[in-house]
C-alpha cells in the first residue's frame, strides 16, 4: 500500500491520498502499544482460506503504530482539515462519528478497489 497511488475521496479533490490512520494514533493507538507495536487482525484471502469455522481464531499479527489502522482515501489537507481534531483529547461525539464514517469510507473504497483490481 505505501508504494500504491489512490486519489482522494473528497468529490473535485485531484490529489494523491496519504497514509490516514483510522483509530487516532495520539489518542488510542500510542496508549494500546508496547514498545511501539500493536496487535491488529490483517485480513487477507489466504487467511479466510485456513479458516474452517467462524469460531476460528483470527489472523493477528504484530504492526508498528505507523502502520497501525492506516489507509489512503484522503489528500493531506482533507486528512488534516476533518479528522485532525480526533487526535486531541478529550475525544467529542463528533470525533466518534467522524471516525466511523472514515471508517466506511475505507470499506466502500478497498472495495471499489478490490472489485476493480480483481485483488482478494
Amino acid at each position: 500500500m505505501r508504494n500504491k497511488s489512490y486519489p482522494c475521496l473528497i468529490p473535485g479533490c485531484n490529489a494523491n491520498a496519504v497514509r490516514c490512520h483510522g483509530i487516532p494514533r495520539s489518542l488510542i493507538i500510542e496508549a494500546l502499544a508496547e514498545q511501539g507495536v500493536v496487535y491488529t487482525h490483517r485480513p487477507s484471502f489466504s487467511s479466510v482460506l485456513k479458516t474452517s469455522s467462524l469460531t476460528d481464531p483470527a489472523d493477528v499479527v504484530k504492526v508498528g503504530i505507523n502502520d497501525a489502522s492506516v489507509f489512503k482515501c484522503f489528500c493531506a489537507k482533507h486528512d488534516a482539515r476533518i479528522f485532525a481534531p480526533a487526535e486531541k483529547a478529550p475525544l467529542t461525539k463528533r470525533d466518534l462519528f467522524l471516525s466511523m464514517y472514515e471508517h466506511c469510507l475505507w470499506n466502500t473504497a478497498e472495495r471499489e478497489r478490490r472489485s476493480t483490481t480483481g485483488a482478494g
